[in-house]
Formats: C-alpha cells, sequence, structure tokens
C-alpha cells in the first residue's frame, strides 16, 4: 500500500508532538504508575526535565511508549490494553453516532469516562492537531507541489470538512491516553 509510508511519517510526527505534550506537562520525575524505583508493569515511560542556564530539557524515555500510546489512540482504541475500541460505532464517518462511547473497556475494564466534563480538554487537542495538520498540508502543497496559496487553502478546509469526524475521536483518544498515561489506576 503507498499510503504505509505517509502514516509512518505521521506516526513519528505525532509521537515527537506527543513527547513535547508530555515534557510541557511536567518539570520532575513523571514515572506512570511508578512504584519504588521501578515503572509498573506495562509502563516504562520516565520524563525528566532539567532547566540550567540553557533552558536545556533533557528526556530520559526508556522503551514504552509514547509511540505505543500514540497508535492505540491512532487506531482509537483502549489506551490500556489497545485491545478495544472506545466508540461503540469504529466507523467515524457514521455521525449519528460519532460521540457514542464505552463506560468501560470490554477488555480490561478501563472507564473510558472518568468523570463528567472529562472530555473538555480533548478541545485543546483538536485545535493542536489541527492546526499541526493544517501547516503540513499547507506547507506540503505550496513548497513541494507549487499549488497556488489559494487553492492550498481550499484544499485544507476541505480536508477538515472530511476528517473532522476522525479528529474529533482522535482528540478524545488522545487526552484519554495522557490520562491513563499518567493515571495508570482510574
Amino acid at each position: 500500500l503507498f499510503i504505509a509510508p505517509f502514516i509512518d511519517l505521521l506516526v513519528a510526527l505525532l509521537d515527537a508532538f506527543f513527547q513535547v505534550i508530555v515534557l510541557i506537562g511536567s518539570n520532575e520525575w513523571l514515572c506512570t504508575g511508578r512504584q519504588g524505583d521501578q515503572p509498573a508493569p506495562g509502563y516504562q515511560a520516565c520524563v525528566h526535565m532539567v532547566t540550567n542556564d540553557w533552558f536545556t530539557i533533557q528526556v530520559f524515555l526508556q522503551i514504552m511508549s509514547s509511540r505505543t500510546q500514540l497508535n492505540r489512540a491512532l487506531r482509537l482504541k483502549c489506551p490500556r490494553c489497545g485491545e478495544s475500541d472506545l466508540f461503540k460505532d469504529p466507523n467515524p464517518f457514521n455521525l449519528g453516532h460519532l460521540s457514542e462511547m464505552h463506560r468501560q473497556c470490554p477488555h480490561c475494564k478501563l472507564k473510558i469516562e472518568p468523570e463528567t466534563g472529562f472530555y473538555y480538554g480533548a478541545m485543546w487537542i483538536s485545535y493542536a492537531i489541527g492546526v499541526f495538520a493544517s501547516l503540513i498540508l499547507i506547507g506540503l502543497l505550496i513548497l513541494a507541489f507549487h499549488v497556488d496559496t489559494l487553492w492550498a487553502f481550499i484544499a485544507v478546509v476541505v480536508f477538515h470538512i472530511v476528517f473532522s469526524p476522525y479528529l474529533f475521536r482522535l482528540a478524545r483518544a488522545v487526552w484519554l491516553s495522557f490520562y491513563v498515561h499518567q493515571h495508570r489506576d482510574i
């Protein structure tokens, strides 16, 4: 499939974005589900930010996973087990059931909506993903394909109209993934 390299590139770019968001939210050791000196099983991601005169940020990520979390979010799967769909209808373009989510994961029993209003923060994620996707698309169209600026902006508008249901769900999946990644015991 010719689209696979583009998906890999998208995963790598979103992985970098995901790591930056984790860094912004923390200024000390953050070991998900940390138990003593070792992270909890399945969660080996530890982030440490060090600030000095040059405001150097050092990141130590052990093997897990922001990539695994990102992969699960892109596939709209449970961030804990990666087995079950987050949404009752797996088709994001069925607009009648766009926001219907399971109460808990059928496989691992993760609470998918821990509290009322939990997904308000997903609006910020949606905005960031939308801006990031727009910049990438505009840059590709104008710089790589030499498309006129007006047509590039029209293409971005069409992209957002067509893919907004998926982006809506993706923002919720990423938001839940951040929360589960930070608080293993929900």
